[in-house]
């Protein structure tokens, strides 16, 4: 079950303004499968941000900070602080990553390398989270157009989930290998039949700037 952005067709998905997931405390957590060669050198997974970039609530991302010898690295930024930087991806693995922002501005970052069963955490603090005119999409940042960096995501996402209580490193530790965790689940979109959430009615919109470019078959798919 997996939605496969592919950057040469310029696909993301856009929830709008009127989502109700601007939240604090809040996490947010994703599976994604990096793609077996990286053709791009960045992405953006799940962006919450306005139209420009200059509010910024939070943002995953992968950078490559060394293309010689291929160092794609995970990012989370949230309240304008980067808060958690796992270290280096590996290419075909699957990736559970999660993070959360408490009331008082801590911060929780998770991430499971499901492949080789490899987790990485971390605590910090950031600034109150400012959801001014945001949007939130999956697979691109909210600037930018074909040819002009929009960061459009290469690989596999699926399993996006937006709580609306800052889980405990137990719970995401659970929720990494598969059991429900219920209380609090706001949004969830699998990605099976499309960007519908299954438990809100926060649905999204796919977007492609190069529909022309799109395979017959549809790209959200069953048995990932």
């Amino acid at each position: 079950m997996a939605y496969r952005f592919q950057p040469w067709f310029g696909d993301y998905i856009e929830l709008g303004t009127a989502v109700d997931l601007r939240l604090q405390p809040v996490t947010w957590s994703l599976r994604f499968r990096c793609p077996d060669t990286f053709e791009w050198g960045n992405y953006w997974l799940l962006t919450f941000a306005n139209s420009t970039g200059s509010v910024l609530p939070f943002r995953v991302y992968k950078n490559r900070t060394n293309a010689a010898s291929n160092q794609d690295r995970l990012f989370i930024d949230a309240g304008g602080t980067g808060i958690f930087n796992p270290g280096a991806l590996v290419e075909g693995h699957e990736y559970f990553i999660a993070f959360s922002v408490d009331a008082a501005n801590a911060t929780r970052g998770y991430l499971l390398d499901v492949t080789t069963n490899t987790e990485t955490t971390t605590t910090s603090s950031t600034s109150a989270l400012n959801y001014t005119d945001c949007q939130l999409y999956f697979g691109r940042v909210p600037w930018g157009t074909e040819g002009a960096d929009p960061h459009d995501m290469d690989g596999d996402l699926w399993d996006v989930r937006c709580y609306n209580r800052a889980l405990s490193l137990r719970e995401l530790r659970t929720l990494a290998r598969r059991a429900p965790i219920l209380a609090g689940l706001v949004g969830w979109w699998e990605m099976i039949d499309g960007p519908r959430d299954l438990v809100g009615n926060n649905h999204g919109t796919l977007s492609i700037d190069e529909p022309t470019l799109v395979p017959a078959h549809h790209r959200f798919r069953r048995g990932d």
